[in-house]
């Protein structure tokens, strides 16, 4: 029993030196505030006495105005009712009015001492507060009369010897509480400061002492950790100075890629435009050929109308290609569009296609975005034409527009038709370059147009895709940038 409370007492003599620097943190956290909060105490005291004695000091000086001014306006009184003249009387009514207001101000104090209370207002009769109204308004009343004599004795009378006595009694007042409030600074001064050096000299016996050999176990390990970091912050900076390698290198390869890609568009477009002009010289040749012979046996008539047919498709191929590359590695310039007025001349150019199908084109309110007008007619153009053109041969095709908010930047457009459908399985297929997934005999075209679209919404930051099956229309979803 005695070795098990010899241990327990051992082992409390020794627990300040194994102190952990959480209870030793938290011990230093706890007397920091004990500290700061008797400074507080203690700036916030001397700030509200020294607010008081400021205070004071008003209020004798106001009282000692006051005693002033009522020997002042005895004497203005009577050479007012002796003179009777503007100037005697603008200096009464000006001194009758600063006796009032410094009374008033002294009266409506909140921090009257007890003597000074019973002094202004007890007995109410014979108060100085009393007395003061009186004295004025016996001073007001002869303003207005001078030859009032009955006035002018009831003033001599009220500022007596007994006014005047108690306003110096009032001037005593003050004095004495200002002196009471600056003793009272003093002494709450020496007391903070005592309690301050007691708090300070018990922190630094119970707490800062104490763990004094923790703190310094703590950097010691510090240093130690301090020189692990530097080796993983020299391996850190060498992996950096990798890493920017890696990354110029890869800006290398990427600025030679974009300006191969800007090669590859700006060779398609030269290569689209020179087959352009020879196409259009054999397709001439051949409609010369066919107008020139009047009579053609039917396999040279079914040669000929091969030949127009490969060299349409051609053309058209040629033309589709030559849009396309307008559209890559070429910097576009942006602006508002107005969407209403883009599907309103997207219609009119479609006249024919539309009275020819009898489709319906429904278009629903629509916003203004910014991109490049060109571009962006020429997304909904093939959109809507599309949608026209693989339409089911016993329905009437009806197109529906709409737009939808997707957060405050970027709306979202639906072109939704009742057309053939598209199989879930080539949604992804069907935006690939010159991918077909219908005979030409059936469907025409050259296979650029939704490739073409796909490009475009990618110059516009944006993405584009497809809900359909087969035998229940399609709905291309696009995303494009709200104007400003």
């Amino acid at each position: 029993m005695d070795i098990a409370e010899n241990s327990r007492e051992t082992s409390s003599a020794q627990e300040p030196r194994t102190t952990r620097p959480e209870s030793l943190w938290r011990r230093y956290a706890i007397a920091l505030c004990v500290i700061i909060a008797l400074a507080c105490c203690t700036f916030a005291a001397k700030y509200v006495a020294a607010a008081g004695a400021d205070n004071d000091a008003a209020a004798i000086n106001i009282s000692g105005r006051q005693r002033m001014l009522s020997q002042r306006i005895l004497i203005l009184a009577d050479e007012h009712s002796a003179t009777q003249n503007a100037a005697s009387a603008a200096e009464l009514r000006s001194a009758i009015d600063l006796f009032e207001n410094s009374n008033a101000l002294l009266t409506s104090r909140g921090d009257l001492s007890t003597e000074l209370r019973q002094l202004y207002f007890e007995p109410r009769e014979t108060a100085l507060d009393a007395q003061s109204r009186a004295y004025a308004e016996n001073a007001r009343r002869l303003l207005s009369n001078p030859d009032d004599g009955a006035t002018l004795n009831a003033l001599r009378e009220v500022g007596s010897e007994a006014l005047l006595n108690k306003l110096d009694m009032a001037v005593a007042g003050f004095e004495a509480q200002s002196k009471a409030r600056i003793a009272f600074l003093s002494t709450l001064e020496n007391i903070s400061l005592a309690a301050l050096l007691v708090t300070i000299l018990v922190e630094v016996m119970f707490i800062f002492l104490p763990g004094h050999r923790t703190v310094v176990d703590a950097l010691a390990k510090l240093r130690i950790a301090r020189d692990e970091l530097e080796i993983k912050n020299n391996a850190l900076r060498q992996q950096k100075i990798e890493i920017v390698n890696h990354t110029r290198a890869l800006r290398l390869a990427l600025e030679e890629s974009e300006s191969l890609r800007k090669e590859q568009a700006e060779f398609t477009y030269s290569v689209s435009h020179d087959m352009k002009a020879p196409a259009n010289t054999i397709k001439l040749l051949l409609n010369e050929i066919a107008f020139g012979m009047e009579k053609v046996d039917q396999d040279t008539a079914n040669l000929l109308k091969l030949a127009q047919g490969t060299i349409d498709r051609m053309t058209g191929l040629v033309e589709d290609v030559l849009v396309y590359s307008r559209t890559v590695g070429r910097d576009i310039e942006m602006c508002s569009i107005s969407l209403p007025d883009v599907i309103e001349q997207i219609t009119a150019d479609l006249r024919s296609e539309i009275e020819t199908s009898g489709a319906s084109i429904h278009v629903g309110p629509l916003p203004v975005v910014r991109g490049n007008p060109m571009q962006v007619r020429m997304l909904l153009q093939n959109l809507i034409a599309n949608a026209i053109k693989f339409r089911k041969a016993d329905t009437t095709p009806e197109i529906r527009i709409t737009c939808e908010n997707n957060g405050e930047e970027r709306v979202v457009l639906s072109v939704r038709d009742n057309g053939i459908g598209i199989d879930p399985q080539n949604h992804e297929r069907i935006f690939s370059l010159f991918e077909r997934l219908h005979v030409r005999t059936e469907y025409p075209g050259s296979g650029l147009g939704l490739t073409l679209c796909k490009r475009i919404i990618a110059n516009h930051g944006g993405n584009i895709s497809v809900e359909s099956s087969l035998g229940e229309g399609a709905a291309f979803n696009l995303s494009l940038e709200r104007a400003a």
